[in-house]
């Protein structure tokens, strides 16, 4: 098995057709080793979130082949790649997404429920990851919207990474 935990080969993708076409990627290779901590920049229009969109399965590329976690996404039906990013793709957004009616606490734990964890795990996973952030107990029981910028960071990251083990590698199991 390769350590790959990301590949593309051979990459294109285009928006739009004929001479207004714009050509975000084109004939990209690229592998993330599993654990590697990859940081993705470039200007405006440069292809990063046509990138990040072809990892996630949000969007197929025009050519080429994306493999994530030694599975080839062109070959998956809309729910299989729902699953793929539920259960081993953790998005941190610029803006942090959390859902203002929820805790903090409630927020990080909301996609291990969503993946069929148990209520012990999901508290004792949610826990540990917000014990990593540097987050205090009191803080993580306060409504998410009113949260200052550095504490929603501190609860954006927990919540994406809730779903991997500790070496960032995804891991599921249905305990239920």
């Amino acid at each position: 098995m390769s350590d790959a935990a990301i590949r593309l080969s051979a990459v294109s993708k285009a928006y739009g057709a004929g001479p207004q076409a714009s050509q975000a990627l084109a004939n990209l290779d690229l592998e993330v080793r599993r654990g590697a901590f990859v940081s993705l920049m470039g200007p405006s229009g440069s292809g990063k979130t046509t990138l990040l969109n072809l990892i996630a399965g949000l969007d197929m590329p025009d050519t080429g082949e994306v493999v994530v976690e030694g599975v080839r996404l062109d070959g998956l039906a809309d729910h299989e790649l729902a699953d793929l990013r539920l259960e081993k793709i953790g998005f941190i957004f610029q803006a942090f997404n959390l859902i203002p009616a929820l805790t903090v606490e409630e927020n990080v734990g909301l996609f291990l429920e969503f993946a069929g964890r148990s209520k012990a795990d999901v508290r004792r996973m949610t826990a540990v990851c917000l014990a990593a952030s540097g987050a205090t107990p009191a803080s993580c029981r306060a409504a998410s919207n009113n949260a200052s910028p550095s504490h929603a960071r501190s609860s954006a990251v927990p919540r994406s990474s809730s779903r991997t083990n500790r070496r960032g590698i995804s891991t599921r199991t249905r305990d239920r």
